[in-house]
């Protein structure tokens, strides 16, 4: 159920890197916010590279950026070693008990985990486009 929750609760695309303030302290010695472009997206980049998973929405799975694609002798279907141990880690496991928002708080979801291109694809396959 946690995993489920977390893949209906959230848009984004994976987690448990450190906050783009931390990096951006961590690489140019200042907050996000006063960066310019160019830089925020060097620390949004190089928060991707150090998420700890990735959410696959559309197959209802959570993989860890280790994951090695291999089983345990024996186990079918199973996760690897490394899918498995993201139960250890404590950002994993926060994420996974934040509640979701009621729907009509959704509108306030921070637009970085918003996937705009996806959504229009949706909505022209599902003949709403011009409501969006």
């Amino acid at each position: 159920p946690g995993v489920g929750l977390l893949l209906d609760r959230t848009g984004a695309l994976g987690g448990g890197a450190p906050s783009v303030d931390a990096l951006a302290h961590r690489l140019f010695g200042r907050k996000y916010r006063t960066l310019n472009l160019w830089r925020k997206q060097r620390v949004k980049l190089l928060q991707r590279r150090e998420w700890k998973w990735e959410n696959h929405h559309g197959l209802g799975r959570v993989y860890s950026t280790l994951c090695t694609r291999m089983l345990e002798p024996g186990d079918i279907e199973g996760p690897c070693f490394f899918c498995f141990s993201l139960l250890n880690l404590k950002t994993f496991r926060n994420a996974m008990t934040i509640p979701k928002p009621k729907t009509e708080n959704y509108k306030f979801l921070n637009k970085e985990y918003r996937n705009e291109s996806l959504a229009q694809i949706s909505a022209r396959s599902l003949g709403i486009e011009d409501l969006i």
